[in-house]
């Protein structure tokens, strides 16, 4: 049940570390500054992992929308060293 604190936060450096965290903080970074306030609100992003980006909406309508803007959003972020596969 309880975790050594070294070993804690050895994985916690470690994912910081990671190729797919430092996207993932570009990524969120363009997500706050390309994204409607409309959007922000009702959708997050969530995690980044082998070139796929997660998102957590409120709602199935919001989930619907996204799709319909899928190929819009993986060219704005696209980042340097991966690219998106799927949202």
């Amino acid at each position: 049940m309880f975790k050594k604190i070294k070993t804690t936060l050895q994985q916690f450096i470690e994912k910081e570390d990671s190729i797919d965290y430092l996207e993932f903080k570009k990524i969120e970074k363009k997500w706050k500054e390309k994204i409607s306030k409309q959007i922000q609100s009702n959708a997050k992003v969530v995690d980044f992992i082998n070139g796929d980006l997660f998102i957590k909406v409120k709602k199935t309508t919001w989930k619907n929308e996204l799709v319909f803007m899928q190929t819009e959003l993986k060219k704005n972020f696209q980042t340097n060293k991966t690219q998106l596969k799927k949202l």
